[in-house]
């Protein structure tokens, strides 16, 4: 199998502490993957901002060249909880081009009340698989909740032409600005998994930020 050649991409605003556990935990769980570049935005002067941070990081990722053709996004308040395949995300993105990005599910967030996302609105997430048919029954190797509801910044995978195709919107409301942008061209996204599946990753700081 050849590997996935990627870009990690790093953003954080100084708390170091995190930073370093974020890593750790990156690198004792991804599997499967190629790094060529690791792009460390480090914000601590709060003088970028979330929305110039991903701005700031895709303009230096776009200073690379072309030897690499994924960049998996990262923010520097995050824990891995078991592995997962890099490759496999990446082969998702090859074969389902209308999908631009592949998310790892956290669980719920203490504000909501118990239940991530895809268990409040279980009717906006698709299940989705590659697989193959046998004995009346698809044996699935591939899973994954398709939707078109938001692009995330939390630790997900997508094609570095996303970067080149698209300029990451400026403050405020970036994140949905971005979101309705790939709606609006026939774009979907996707949570890696089926929907059985316990959460990937647990998120380890607190968000505080404002103009998602």
């Amino acid at each position: 199998m050849t590997l996935p050649r990627v870009a990690l991409l790093v953003i954080g605003d100084g708390r170091d502490d995190l930073k370093r556990a974020t890593l750790e935990s990156w690198h004792e769980h991804a599997r499967e993957y190629d790094l060529r570049h690791v792009v460390d935005v480090d914000d601590r002067l709060h003088a970028l901002g979330f929305c110039g941070a991903i701005r700031y990081g895709w303009d230096r990722l776009r200073e690379l060249g072309e030897d690499y053709d994924y960049v998996f996004h990262l923010e520097e308040d995050w824990r891995f909880l078991r592995p997962f395949s890099v490759a496999m995300m990446a082969r998702l993105l090859d074969v389902e081009t209308r999908v631009v990005q592949v998310a790892l599910r956290r669980g719920a967030e203490p504000s909501e009340q118990g239940k991530a996302v895809t268990e409040k609105f279980p009717g906006l997430f698709t299940d989705r698989h590659i697989g193959i048919i046998g004995l009346g029954q698809p044996a699935r190797v591939q899973a994954w909740l398709e939707h078109r509801s938001f692009f995330t910044t939390n630790p997900s995978l997508y094609r570095r032409g996303l970067t080149l195709a698209f300029a990451w919107p400026e403050a405020p409301r970036c994140e949905a600005a971005f979101t309705e942008t790939l709606i609006a061209e026939g774009r979907s996204f996707a949570y890696w998994g089926d929907r059985e599946d316990e959460p990937w990753i647990e998120h380890t700081g607190t968000r505080t930020g404002h103009g998602y």
